[in-house]
Formats: structure tokens, sequence, C-alpha cells
């Protein structure tokens, strides 16, 4: 019966578009109340532990590095030097923002700041230049999908917390699939391009690639010193993320784009970020622990084995599941609650989990293109100013290279694994 009361009570506050945080909390409040099996002071204690931890400390340096990095004018010479490089090709913008994005996954680490950077930067030059505002959003945000992907990520210190796995072969785990992402997304790009004559921009030159080189080199290097650190073991993924922030701030200096007086609004806004995501981590952690609890684990490795034994007809089912998951719920929120559950049975099944972090990633990060619950989705829909209805139809073409390449890194786990293997035995 209370198990029952909770899982309710949670879609029931869903529906009623309460915040995924609060639908969680109150839902395990009233599982507490009613089992009287646990003293309500293990609800206190279980979402205070859910963020006692050290590794966790990566998440508000990173949040405030991806502010810095946008106030910086990082992302705009970043934009540049990606537009000498692939602008002329057929569609060139669109491969500029896809470009971009990888430079910029190198240093924030989140989605939604790459999107809302992205968007602010490209959307009305993508508008001025001819492109539809509806295929300008769509490149914008699913290539903010490599936000996560592609190293450092929020997403992955989450996931390495709950499932008990090296953050630093996460990191390096997600470089590889990152560009197969990439690939597909550009793929898209160039084929809608041809087929409808979109505009290329001016040919390039290296002597174009080198000027664009020259005023934003500082802020290319920052992915290669926040990787490179981690690699070599100069510094932890945890330092990884305040190393990011003193050399953003650097370079805000340096190229003297930033102000001191946009200091407290830059720090208002990454504590306002950071409290939001630990709170909803603090309450799945509670929710989380109940199902466990509960032996739900227990129940859903008996289902997917009554099913099939096939270990490939497993992870398909229980990528269907967190697709299915990442259309109501929020990212975080996913990962706490279904990773105690699902680790155990790819585990038993002969996967490793480094390799599922980043197909789990991957899949959540499909969960923000799509309502009702798509973070991402509703930032670029904002700031193109389209309906969120208008938006989602624009974003549907660039759902196929996504779930193309999670299909590939999904049967070819080498792709995932090559990296970590090789640097970090």
């Amino acid at each position: 019966m209370p198990l029952t009361v909770l899982l309710v009570s949670f879609l029931v506050l869903m529906f009623l578009r309460c915040p995924i945080g609060f639908a969680m909390g109150i839902s395990s409040l009233f599982y507490f109340l009613l089992s009287g099996r646990f003293p309500l002071q293990v609800l206190a204690h279980q979402m205070s532990a859910g963020i006692t931890s050290y590794t966790f400390l990566a998440i508000p340096f990173f949040i405030l590095a991806g502010s810095l990095m946008n106030q910086a004018g990082m992302t705009k010479r970043l934009f540049e030097f990606a537009l000498s490089l692939v602008g002329s090709l057929r569609g060139g913008l669109c491969h500029v923002i896809i470009v971009a994005e990888i430079i910029i996954s190198g240093i924030s680490g989140s989605a939604t700041a790459d999107a809302a950077a992205l968007s602010t930067v490209s959307i009305g030059t993508l508008v001025k230049k001819g492109y539809p505002r509806g295929f300008s959003l769509g490149v914008v945000a699913s290539s903010a999908v490599l936000g996560p992907i592609i190293p450092p990520s929020i997403i992955f210190v989450i996931y390495a917390v709950i499932a008990e796995v090296s953050v630093g072969k996460l990191f390096i785990g997600g470089f590889l699939p990152g560009f197969v992402i990439a690939f597909f997304l550009m793929w898209l790009v160039y084929y809608t391009a041809v087929k409808k004559d979109f505009p290329r921009e001016e040919k390039t030159s290296w002597s174009k690639i080198w000027t664009s080189f020259k005023k934003g080199y500082l802020a290319l290097f920052a992915p290669i010193v926040i990787l490179g650190g981690i690699v070599v073991g100069v510094f932890t993924p945890t330092e990884a993320g305040a190393i990011a922030v003193v050399y953003s701030i650097i370079l805000s200096f340096i190229y003297k784009e930033f102000h001191l007086r946009d200091l407290p609004k830059i720090l208002t806004e990454s504590v306002y970020t950071t409290a939001l995501l630990m709170f909803i981590i603090s309450t799945a952690s509670v929710f989380g622990w109940i199902l466990v609890n509960e032996r739900i684990s227990d129940l859903m490795t008996n289902m997917l084995f009554s099913i099939s034994q096939n270990k490939w007809v497993i992870m398909i089912m229980i990528n269907l599941i967190l697709l299915f998951m990442g259309c109501f719920m929020e990212t975080a929120s996913i990962l706490i609650i279904t990773v105690p559950i699902f680790v155990p049975i790819i585990t038993k099944l002969g996967f490793d989990p480094v390799y599922f972090g980043v197909v789990m990633t991957l899949n959540v990060m499909i969960g923000t293109l799509t309502p009702p619950v798509g973070l991402v989705l509703y930032i670029t829909a904002h700031i193109a100013e389209l309906s969120i209805s208008k938006a989602t139809r624009e974003i549907l073409p660039f759902y196929a290279p996504l779930v193309v390449s999670l299909i590939i890194i999904i049967f070819f786990p080498w792709i995932t694994m090559v990296l970590p293997n090789l640097l970090m035995k």
C-alpha cells in the first residue's frame, strides 16, 4: 500500500505540473507517513546523504565556468573559429553550430548552458542569413545534446557517484561517442541543406582559419587544459571544475569583455541553478532509496529476464524504458532513480558500467528535447520565439540521427571503452 501511494501520488503530482523535485519529495513523505517502518529522520538523513559527496563539488564549478564562458565572449570566439573551418560547406552556419558545440562541450558540461549560449549567439544570425527559424532551432537544440557527452559532464559526475565508477573514465569514454553523434547531425544538416538549397558562407582559406584561431586560441585550449590535466593526473575530475572556473576568469580579463559589476549576477544565477539541481538530487535520492528498499530492482530484474535471456534484448528494453522516462522526468532524477536498479542488471549481463553510463546519458539527453519536460526544448523555443508545439515539430527530424547514434553506441561498446582502456588502465 505505501509503495502504491508513493507511485500514484508521484504520477498525480507530475500530471498537475508540480516541479519534479517537489513531486518526488512529497510522494516520499507520503510513503514514510503511511509505512510506519521508518522514522521521519530517515527522510531527512537520506536527503542530506544524497548530496554529501566530494565529487558533487564539480557541479557548481562547471555551472559557474559555463556562465563565465558566456559572459567573457568565449562562445563568440569559438563560433567564429568554427565558421572559418566549416562555414563554406552547404548549410555552413548549421555545421558551425555543431562544431562550436563540440568545443564548448569541453568547458561547461551542461546541455542547458550550451543551448542558451548557442541560441543567443546563432539563431538570430541564421535567420538573417536565410535559414528557417525552426530548422535553426532544431540544429541548436540537437547539438546541445553533445554538452554532457563530450567531457566534462555534470551528468557523468552524478552517474559516477551513484554507480561508484571512475569519473575520469566516464569523461574519456564520452569523447568518441560525442563525435559519432556530431557526424550524424552534420550528415542530416548537409542532406537538408542540399535538398532545400541552403546558403553557404564565403570559401574559407588558411589565412582566415589562422586569423580566427589567433583571436580564440586561448578559449580553444580550455578543453585541452581540462581533459589533459585529468588524463595526465595533474588534477582530479572534481578539481577540474575549479580549474575551469579559474581559466574562465583569466580569459574574461584577457578578452576585456567581463566587468566586475556583472559578477554578482553571474554568481547569483550559478547559485540558483546549483541549488535547484542539488534539491532535485536530494529528493530523487530519497525516492530511489525507497525503490531499492522495496526491492524494485529485483522485480525489474526478474521481469526483464522472464522476457528474454539475451543480453542485447534486455539492453534494448532498458533503453526503451529510459527513452520513455525521458519524456516526463528531469535527467538527474532519472539517473538517481534508475541507476541503482539498472546497473546491477547490466553488470550481471557482462556490460561495463562506464559504457552503460555513456549510453544512459545519451538516452536521457534525448529526453531533454521532448515535451512535456524537455528543458533544452523550452530554452531554445523561448530564445527562437517559437511555440512549444512548433518547436517540437521542427526538432522531429533531428531525433533520427540521435537515435541512430544511440543504436551504434549501444551495439559497439568499444567506441566508448577504447580510450578509457588505453589511457586510464
